[in-house]
Protein backbone atom coordinates (compact mmCIF):
# COMPACT_ATOMS: atom_id res chain seq x y z
CA UNK A 1 0.00 0.00 0.00
CA UNK A 2 1.47 3.35 -0.93
CA UNK A 3 1.08 5.96 1.76
CA UNK A 4 -0.37 9.40 1.17
CA UNK A 5 1.63 12.47 2.07
CA UNK A 6 -1.46 13.93 3.70
CA UNK A 7 -2.58 12.75 7.11
CA UNK A 8 -5.35 10.33 6.35
CA UNK A 9 -8.11 9.34 8.46
CA UNK A 10 -8.49 8.67 11.98
CA UNK A 11 -10.21 6.45 14.09
CA UNK A 12 -13.48 6.06 12.58
CA UNK A 13 -14.41 6.12 9.04
CA UNK A 14 -17.64 4.53 8.47
CA UNK A 15 -21.15 4.87 8.94
CA UNK A 16 -24.10 3.91 10.86
CA UNK A 17 -27.48 2.56 10.26
CA UNK A 18 -30.43 2.47 12.57
CA UNK A 19 -31.87 -0.98 12.06
CA UNK A 20 -34.87 -2.58 13.68
CA UNK A 21 -33.17 -5.96 14.01
CA UNK A 22 -30.55 -6.97 16.55
CA UNK A 23 -27.09 -5.45 16.33
CA UNK A 24 -24.51 -7.43 14.43
CA UNK A 25 -21.75 -8.79 16.63
CA UNK A 26 -18.35 -8.35 15.06
CA UNK A 27 -15.10 -9.34 16.70
CA UNK A 28 -12.61 -6.48 16.76
CA UNK A 29 -9.02 -7.42 17.45
CA UNK A 30 -5.70 -5.67 17.90
CA UNK A 31 -2.61 -6.92 16.13
CA UNK A 32 0.73 -5.71 14.84
CA UNK A 33 1.70 -6.06 11.21
CA UNK A 34 4.13 -4.59 8.73
CA UNK A 35 2.10 -2.82 6.09
CA UNK A 36 2.74 -0.80 2.97
CA UNK A 37 6.36 0.25 2.60
CA UNK A 38 7.61 -2.01 5.36
CA UNK A 39 6.31 0.20 8.17
CA UNK A 40 5.38 -1.63 11.40
CA UNK A 41 1.83 -0.71 12.36
CA UNK A 42 -0.64 -1.50 15.10
CA UNK A 43 -4.11 -2.32 13.81
CA UNK A 44 -7.66 -2.44 15.13
CA UNK A 45 -9.30 -4.87 12.69
CA UNK A 46 -12.82 -6.14 11.95
CA UNK A 47 -14.39 -8.06 9.07
CA UNK A 48 -17.78 -7.35 7.51
CA UNK A 49 -20.66 -9.71 8.20
CA UNK A 50 -20.55 -11.08 4.64
CA UNK A 51 -16.75 -11.56 4.80
CA UNK A 52 -16.27 -9.53 1.64
CA UNK A 53 -14.81 -6.42 3.23
CA UNK A 54 -12.10 -5.90 5.79
CA UNK A 55 -11.88 -2.63 7.72
CA UNK A 56 -9.03 -1.55 9.92
CA UNK A 57 -7.66 1.52 11.66
CA UNK A 58 -3.92 1.62 11.26
CA UNK A 59 -1.40 3.33 13.55
CA UNK A 60 1.99 3.49 11.79
CA UNK A 61 4.93 3.54 14.19
CA UNK A 62 7.23 5.50 11.87
CA UNK A 63 5.63 8.83 12.78
CA UNK A 64 3.32 10.13 15.48
CA UNK A 65 0.89 7.17 15.43
CA UNK A 66 -1.61 9.21 13.42
CA UNK A 67 -4.47 6.83 12.58
CA UNK A 68 -5.46 5.92 9.05
CA UNK A 69 -8.70 4.17 8.19
CA UNK A 70 -8.54 1.55 5.46
CA UNK A 71 -11.10 -0.62 3.67
CA UNK A 72 -9.90 -3.67 1.76
CA UNK A 73 -11.87 -5.66 -0.81
CA UNK A 74 -11.94 -9.38 -0.12
CA UNK A 75 -14.71 -10.60 -2.40
CA UNK A 76 -15.02 -7.73 -4.87
CA UNK A 77 -13.01 -7.14 -8.00
CA UNK A 78 -11.21 -3.81 -7.68
CA UNK A 79 -14.09 -1.83 -6.18
CA UNK A 80 -12.59 1.66 -6.18
CA UNK A 81 -12.34 3.52 -9.48
CA UNK A 82 -10.93 6.84 -10.62
CA UNK A 83 -13.20 9.50 -9.15
CA UNK A 84 -11.72 12.42 -11.08
CA UNK A 85 -8.45 14.16 -11.94
CA UNK A 86 -7.13 13.67 -8.40
CA UNK A 87 -8.12 10.01 -8.35
CA UNK A 88 -10.61 10.61 -5.53
CA UNK A 89 -13.89 8.77 -5.11
CA UNK A 90 -16.68 9.92 -2.77
CA UNK A 91 -17.56 7.78 0.22
CA UNK A 92 -20.93 8.06 1.93
CA UNK A 93 -20.93 7.80 5.71
CA UNK A 94 -24.31 7.49 7.40
CA UNK A 95 -24.70 7.91 11.14
CA UNK A 96 -28.45 8.46 11.18
CA UNK A 97 -31.02 9.14 8.49
CA UNK A 98 -30.64 12.85 9.13
CA UNK A 99 -26.85 12.97 9.35
CA UNK A 100 -24.81 12.21 6.24
CA UNK A 101 -21.19 12.86 5.41
CA UNK A 102 -19.57 12.55 2.02
CA UNK A 103 -15.80 12.34 2.19
CA UNK A 104 -13.01 12.02 -0.35
CA UNK A 105 -10.95 8.86 -0.44
CA UNK A 106 -8.49 7.30 -2.80
CA UNK A 107 -7.62 3.86 -4.05
CA UNK A 108 -4.17 2.92 -2.82
CA UNK A 109 -4.42 0.02 -5.27
CA UNK A 110 -7.26 -1.94 -6.83
CA UNK A 111 -8.30 -3.52 -3.55
CA UNK A 112 -7.53 -0.96 -0.85
CA UNK A 113 -9.40 2.27 -0.22
CA UNK A 114 -8.23 4.98 2.19
CA UNK A 115 -9.84 8.15 3.54
CA UNK A 116 -8.65 11.63 4.41
CA UNK A 117 -10.44 13.79 7.00
CA UNK A 118 -9.87 16.97 8.89
CA UNK A 119 -10.02 17.08 12.68
CA UNK A 120 -13.61 18.36 12.81
CA UNK A 121 -14.80 15.47 10.66
CA UNK A 122 -12.92 13.05 12.87
CA UNK A 123 -14.66 14.48 15.92
CA UNK A 124 -18.02 13.87 14.27
CA UNK A 125 -16.95 10.33 13.43
CA UNK A 126 -16.06 9.76 17.08
CA UNK A 127 -19.45 11.05 18.21
CA UNK A 128 -21.26 8.74 15.79
CA UNK A 129 -19.13 5.80 16.84
CA UNK A 130 -19.99 6.36 20.48
CA UNK A 131 -23.73 6.73 19.89
CA UNK A 132 -24.48 3.97 17.41
CA UNK A 133 -24.40 0.16 17.38
CA UNK A 134 -23.55 -0.48 13.74
CA UNK A 135 -21.88 1.29 10.87
CA UNK A 136 -22.09 0.96 7.13
CA UNK A 137 -19.45 2.05 4.66
CA UNK A 138 -20.52 2.60 1.08
CA UNK A 139 -18.57 3.76 -1.94
CA UNK A 140 -18.82 3.49 -5.72
CA UNK A 141 -17.37 0.47 -7.46
CA UNK A 142 -17.00 -0.98 -10.91
CA UNK A 143 -19.78 -3.43 -10.16
CA UNK A 144 -22.04 -0.84 -8.53
CA UNK A 145 -22.19 0.37 -4.96
CA UNK A 146 -20.00 -1.51 -2.51
CA UNK A 147 -21.13 -1.55 1.10
CA UNK A 148 -20.14 -3.35 4.27
CA UNK A 149 -21.89 -3.42 7.64
CA UNK A 150 -19.79 -3.63 10.79
CA UNK A 151 -20.78 -4.10 14.40
CA UNK A 152 -19.31 -1.48 16.72
CA UNK A 153 -19.12 -3.57 19.87
CA UNK A 154 -15.50 -3.50 20.95
CA UNK A 155 -14.48 -0.98 18.27
CA UNK A 156 -13.55 1.89 20.59
CA UNK A 157 -11.64 -0.39 22.92
CA UNK A 158 -9.68 -1.99 20.06
CA UNK A 159 -8.81 1.39 18.57
CA UNK A 160 -7.66 2.76 21.92
CA UNK A 161 -5.52 -0.31 22.57
CA UNK A 162 -3.93 -0.13 19.12
CA UNK A 163 -3.24 3.57 19.57
CA UNK A 164 -1.72 3.04 23.03
CA UNK A 165 0.48 0.18 21.77
CA UNK A 166 1.75 2.35 18.93
CA UNK A 167 2.49 5.27 21.24
CA UNK A 168 4.27 3.04 23.76
CA UNK A 169 6.51 1.85 20.94
CA UNK A 170 7.07 5.43 19.78
CA UNK A 171 8.03 6.66 23.25
CA UNK A 172 10.38 3.72 23.77
CA UNK A 173 12.19 4.47 20.51
CA UNK A 174 12.28 8.29 20.73
CA UNK A 175 13.61 10.58 23.42
CA UNK A 176 11.29 13.43 22.43
CA UNK A 177 8.07 14.04 20.57
CA UNK A 178 9.57 17.30 19.25
CA UNK A 179 13.35 17.39 19.83
CA UNK A 180 13.52 21.02 18.63
CA UNK A 181 10.51 22.48 20.48
CA UNK A 182 12.94 24.49 22.62
CA UNK A 183 14.38 26.31 19.63
CA UNK A 184 11.62 26.81 17.06
CA UNK A 185 7.94 27.65 17.02
CA UNK A 186 5.62 24.73 16.41
CA UNK A 187 2.59 25.31 14.19
CA UNK A 188 -0.95 24.16 14.67
CA UNK A 189 -1.02 22.10 11.50
CA UNK A 190 1.83 19.78 12.51
CA UNK A 191 0.34 18.99 15.90
CA UNK A 192 -3.35 19.05 15.02
CA UNK A 193 -3.73 15.27 14.65
CA UNK A 194 -1.77 14.21 17.72
CA UNK A 195 -3.60 12.32 20.47
CA UNK A 196 -4.19 13.93 23.87
CA UNK A 197 -1.51 11.70 25.36
CA UNK A 198 1.04 12.69 22.71
CA UNK A 199 0.17 16.38 23.15
CA UNK A 200 0.57 16.11 26.92
CA UNK A 201 4.01 14.51 26.65
CA UNK A 202 5.09 17.04 24.00
CA UNK A 203 4.09 19.93 26.24
CA UNK A 204 5.71 18.58 29.40
CA UNK A 205 8.97 17.58 27.72
CA UNK A 206 9.57 21.32 27.30
CA UNK A 207 9.56 21.65 31.09
CA UNK A 208 11.45 18.39 31.59
CA UNK A 209 14.38 19.66 29.52
CA UNK A 210 14.73 22.50 32.02
CA UNK A 211 14.81 20.07 34.93
CA UNK A 212 11.27 20.57 36.16
CA UNK A 213 10.28 18.23 39.00
CA UNK A 214 6.84 16.80 38.24
CA UNK A 215 4.25 16.38 40.97
CA UNK A 216 2.11 14.19 38.71
CA UNK A 217 3.31 10.61 39.38
CA UNK A 218 2.63 9.48 35.79
CA UNK A 219 4.68 12.29 34.27
CA UNK A 220 7.37 11.83 36.90
CA UNK A 221 7.67 8.13 36.14
CA UNK A 222 7.60 8.73 32.38
CA UNK A 223 10.47 11.23 32.33
CA UNK A 224 12.53 9.36 34.92
CA UNK A 225 12.98 6.68 32.25
CA UNK A 226 14.68 9.20 29.94
CA UNK A 227 18.47 9.31 30.31
CA UNK A 228 18.58 13.01 29.50
CA UNK A 229 16.18 14.03 32.27
CA UNK A 230 17.82 15.77 35.25
CA UNK A 231 15.16 16.83 37.79
CA UNK A 232 16.28 19.96 39.62
CA UNK A 233 13.51 22.39 40.61
CA UNK A 234 9.77 22.87 41.08
CA UNK A 235 9.89 26.07 39.03
CA UNK A 236 11.82 26.63 35.81
CA UNK A 237 12.38 29.55 33.45
CA UNK A 238 11.24 29.04 29.87
CA UNK A 239 12.29 31.01 26.80
CA UNK A 240 9.66 32.91 24.83
CA UNK A 241 9.70 30.18 22.17
CA UNK A 242 9.19 27.49 24.81
CA UNK A 243 6.35 29.44 26.43
CA UNK A 244 4.62 29.84 23.08
CA UNK A 245 4.96 26.15 22.23
CA UNK A 246 3.77 25.03 25.67
CA UNK A 247 0.72 27.29 25.37
CA UNK A 248 -0.11 26.03 21.86
CA UNK A 249 0.14 22.38 22.94
CA UNK A 250 -1.99 23.04 26.01
CA UNK A 251 -4.67 24.76 23.92
CA UNK A 252 -5.25 21.53 21.96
Amino acid sequence: MKRSAAFPVSLFIPVLLLLAGPALHAQWEVKQETIGEGVPSWLAVVESSDHKLLFWVEYPTDGYCIPQAVLKSVGWNAFAYDGGPAGRSPTVLRFTRDRLLQLPGYAANGFIFMWEMDKEQLAEMAAGLAEEKQLIVSLPGREGEVAGTFGLEGASSAMQKACAACEDEFFAANDFVFPDSGGRLLDKEEIGFLSKRMLRIARNEIYARRGYVFKDPLLNEFFKRKKWYRPAAGEVQLSEVEKSNAALLASL
